[in-house]
């Protein structure tokens, strides 16, 4: 009465019982034959699904039909196995989890296969973005986080006011506002940012990085040719392969934390935050240096008054 393939559970993967991780007494699950105290069963898919619901079609009782449980409009309450796979996964997006361990620890063999089971929504990670206090952030919202002349949460919602996917990352542009300045070139935008810890938009980044750098060595080439129209194919392609060589550089980095949002800055690129700060700065640097004058204009005169009280 032993099991069939005993000792095996799963021959194929060569799985002992003693090795398993569940074992129960033989019919424990059965709603009508004797469960036998001597006898042993691995606890299969199906013997989850069908306490799950599953098998009521069937006339299968489930946890739910024997405790009285049911959906709010009387119906039976059925989930599968495969939605808590879902929903654990999720978790895992949202707490940061690598694309790679999240691969791993649900048995996948290509971490793009992560994207069916991620249900993180846009607003998550905007939230996610906005939160972000500890130092985990690199490039000018970092910066002007700690210069906003508004409270932290106020620059946050009005510099993050939406968020979407892209190749490489996620861009808060705003669509409201005005349509792609860019045209699709995220790489060159500061508008685009990436968070560590996504293991296929990182092996993206890299290979975006191999095919400018071919591209940037077609652009000499077709230099040294004399052809019409390279030399700003030069220039750009020398641009896009330093943005992209200082962000895999930022990636790469064992100091930088996973979760750790990255935006590149762009020096040429105009900005009305960076000029209001700038502004800012300039201001409150002319208060200060209008208060040091007045300051010892102030001593001076207070010096010249007791010197004369002195004197008379």
């Amino acid at each position: 009465m032993l099991p069939d393939h005993f000792p095996f559970l799963n021959p194929e993967t060569n799985l002992n019982y003693s090795q398993a991780l569940l074992v129960v007494p033989r019919n424990i699950f059965h709603p009508r034959k004797a469960t036998y105290r001597c006898l042993f069963e691995g606890v299969t898919t199906d013997t989850i699904n069908n306490q799950l619901g599953a098998g009521q079609k069937h006339g299968k009782a489930s946890v739910f039909s024997r405790l009285g449980f049911t959906e709010p409009d009387g119906s039976p309450i059925v989930i599968t196995s495969h939605q808590f796979r879902h929903w654990l996964n999720t978790l895992a997006q949202r707490g940061g989890l690598s694309q790679l361990d999240i691969a791993k620890w649900s048995g996948r063999k290509d971490i793009r296969q992560n994207e069916v089971y991620d249900h993180v929504t846009p607003h998550e990670l905007i939230e996610k973005v906005r939160n972000i206090d500890d130092g985990s952030m690199f490039g000018p919202l970092a910066e002007f986080v700690a210069k906003a002349p508004i409270s932290r949460e106020e620059f946050m919602a009005l510099t993050v006011p939406t968020l979407h996917s892209t190749e490489l990352g996620f861009c808060i542009h705003d669509w409201t506002m005005m349509p792609c300045q860019r045209h699709a070139d995220c790489i060159n935008c500061t508008e685009q940012i990436c968070i560590k810890g996504n293991k296929e938009k990182t092996a993206r980044i890299k290979q975006n990085l191999l095919d400018a750098e071919e591209q940037l060595e077609r652009a000499e080439q077709a230099i040294e040719k004399g052809s019409a129209g390279a030399d700003r194919w030069l220039v750009h392609h020398q641009l896009t392969v330093k943005r992209l060589q200082n962000l895999w550089s930022i990636l790469s980095d064992s100091k930088v934390p996973e979760g750790a949002v990255i935006q590149l800055s762009n020096d040429k690129e105009f900005s009305p935050i960076r000029v209001a700060m700038e502004d800012k700065v300039e201001i409150e640097n002319t208060d200060s240096q209008m208060l040091s004058r007045i300051r010892a204009l102030s001593q001076s005169k207070v010096k010249a008054f007791q010197e004369t009280k002195t004197k008379s």
